[in-house]
């Protein structure tokens, strides 16, 4: 099922980039006949657009009329080529720009800046090189006037649920980079976030740490049960992550399907004949797309 969704533009890393003023979810209305009521999905897009202009004068229309509606907890891989659209969507939902046109709404309530009900994680970490670990993991909590007996316990939660317990006392720059990402999922997830967004958060990691960050993000998944939208280049990680595939081309989704695979997922599951099914609707999706101009 297609529908249209935009610019790749990441905003600016600083340190409430995972924690900001809270937003609140709208009302349920009960649905017709009197059944019980129904809770409104994490994400929904009406008619979402968005234009830049650039300093020529030119404009783009980076997002085209999107209508999009992601359930509470799924897991969402967004792919498709640069800069045509991934990220530009990604800031929006975060709050970071505002759409030209078109409402964006999270648990039934418009998004208009960003909130600590929506985690970030970029493709660098934003970890704070002057605080250790186990500091950087309780910033947010902090920041929102947590108590430090109910920080330390989720803290050493989230350090014992990503394989950080042994380095809770160490500095950032003492940190693999696979590590160092672990911080970074830490971070976000200790702040409780609905709504988890991940611009290719393992780029430029090999395949083994990405294959034990893929682990650590299913169990951090399975256990809040937040929904994720999640940008990536890589149709084999969008397979073992991921409940459902969007594809963004030119601003709009060009293809959008479930993804039918028993979890947990190895090398048996994404190459099955299903999964490479699918692989081949998104790569015929994306085919012919970029034109000379984006070479």
């Amino acid at each position: 099922m297609a529908r249209p969704l935009s610019s790749d533009t990441t905003g600016p890393a600083k340190e409430h980039d995972c924690a900001v003023e809270p937003t609140h979810s709208g009302p349920i209305s009960a649905p017709a006949g009197g059944g019980p009521l129904e809770p409104p999905p994490a994400i929904h897009l009406e008619q979402v657009s968005k234009t830049f202009r650039l300093e020529s004068g030119k404009t783009v229309e980076a997002v085209r009329g999107v209508d999009l509606e992601i359930p509470k907890g799924d897991f969402v891989c967004l792919l498709g080529p640069s800069g045509h659209g991934k990220s530009t969507l990604l800031n929006m939902l975060a709050g970071f720009m505002k759409p030209t046109s078109g409402v964006l709404r999270e648990l039934g309530k418009p998004i208009t800046g960003p909130g600590p009900e929506r985690g970030v994680v970029f493709q660098r970490d934003t970890l704070f090189l002057w605080k250790r670990v186990e500091a950087n993991v309780e910033f947010g909590l902090k920041a929102r006037g947590i108590p430090k007996e109910n920080r330390k316990q989720t803290v050493q939660h989230y350090l014992e649920l990503t394989g950080l317990e042994s380095f809770a006392k160490a500095w950032p720059k003492q940190l693999s980079g696979g590590m160092r990402r672990r911080v970074a999922i830490a971070m976000v997830f200790a702040n409780e976030p609905q709504v988890l967004l991940m611009d290719e958060p393992f780029v430029g990691l090999d395949i083994a740490r990405r294959a034990d960050l893929y682990a650590v993000l299913q169990r951090l998944h399975q256990e809040s049960g937040c929904t994720v939208v999640f940008i990536t280049h890589e149709i084999d990680e969008a397979l073992t992550l991921g409940d459902r595939i969007l594809v963004m081309v030119r601003g709009q989704v060009a293809l959008d399907e479930p993804i039918p695979l028993a979890r947990p997922r190895g090398a048996a599951e994404i190459t099955s004949p299903e999964a490479q099914a699918l692989k081949a609707a998104v790569i015929n999706a994306m085919s012919g797309v970029v034109t000379d101009d984006e070479r």
